[in-house]
């Protein structure tokens, strides 16, 4: 049985078609036919603008006493600068007979489930068109991609094993219609979904810590989650997206790591999360392009030498790009 370090296909789509319809912030996010690999996704929790409202008068929620803590300043600085540059990109306008076109890449770590470190990279592409009139038809390309890097010998072997197993899976490769979104029957996210999200940092955090019911080893690393999961939806309108930078500024052990990160060819500004209770395993970046404030994608990092994988080592990461097209496939 075989691990998956990172996002999975399940969790990119429904991250797009179906995040902000949750109300039990565990229960799946898309209800998909399950493959035969026991998804390993730390502190994944998506929740919807329900979920959030109600929650937000539970009154048994714990907060942290201490609302002054944050990232470093060296983060918050660069995050209100992205946050600023972010407002200044139109969102993108689809006219009739158009689509919005959301493309990801993606890289997941996967192990065989006997050890933590990654063995291998999982590599798939996952492509939505959105059309104008979002009750029309919506068309979902999915490919999975030959794996190319390898952790381990015993990797390699195992990853080639797998290849030869999904190759003609119609689960994880072809394309998918379904009118308005409705992928597996479940429901498609609406243009007025992310109304319910404040704009203001502050109140957002609150809108986030009052949605914790747990999951993440820490209801910091929590926020830091949710932040990540709608960046990566790719539909974020501008001004959310500032919203959620500057929240991300308001969340304790976020820093620079690094500020010429490349991923799939861009580079932007690196910022990682690291957290206290695994702080020794692993830790979550972003990468935003400090031109245009835009999210490049994400990335997980190995932060030690255990299990045969040098620390530093990047091990899974997903980008996302978002445009306007005059066809679907």
């Amino acid at each position: 049985m075989n691990t998956q370090l990172g996002p999975t296909p399940e969790q990119i789509a429904s991250m797009r078609t179906a995040v902000m319809h949750r109300v039990a912030p565990m229960e799946p996010l898309t209800p998909q036919p399950q493959r035969p690999r026991r998804v390993r996704r730390f502190g994944l929790v998506a929740v919807g603008v329900g979920a959030l409202t109600t929650a937000l008068i539970v009154a048994s929620i714990v907060m942290p006493n201490d609302r002054t803590r944050g990232a470093s300043a060296q983060a918050v600085e660069f995050l209100d600068h992205a946050a600023i540059e972010t407002v200044k990109t139109s969102d993108p306008v689809v006219g009739p007979g158009q689509f919005l076109r959301i493309a990801t890449v993606r890289a997941s770590g996967v192990t065989d489930g006997t050890r933590e470190a990654p063995m291998w990279q999982h590599m798939a592409t996952d492509t939505l068109y959105i059309p104008s009139d979002r009750s029309d038809t919506w068309v979902w390309e999915r490919r999975v991609l030959p794996a190319t890097v390898f952790f381990s010998a015993a990797g390699q072997a195992a990853a080639e094993l797998g290849n030869a197993t999904v190759d003609d899976d119609p689960d994880l490769n072809g394309v998918l219609r379904a009118r308005a979104g409705a992928f597996y029957g479940g429901p498609a996210r609406g243009e007025g979904d992310f109304d319910g999200y404040s704009r203001d940092p502050a109140t957002l955090r609150d809108q986030f810590y009052a949605a914790y019911v747990g999951g993440s080893s820490s209801i910091d690393e929590d926020v830091w989650v949710r932040i990540t999961d709608l960046l990566r939806t790719g539909e974020v309108p501008a001004d959310l997206r500032a919203a959620l930078y500057r929240t991300a500024a308001l969340v304790p052990g976020v820093s620079i790591v690094e500020q010429m990160a490349t991923l799939d060819g861009r580079t932007g500004v690196a910022l990682g999360h690291t957290e206290p209770a695994r702080a020794s395993l692993m830790r979550d970046e972003i990468i935003i392009d400090p031109q245009t404030g835009q999210l490049i994608g994400t990335r997980g990092v190995w932060l030690t030498d255990e299990g045969g994988l040098a620390a530093g080592t990047t091990y899974s990461w997903s980008t996302v790009q978002t445009s306007v097209v005059n066809a679907a496939p």
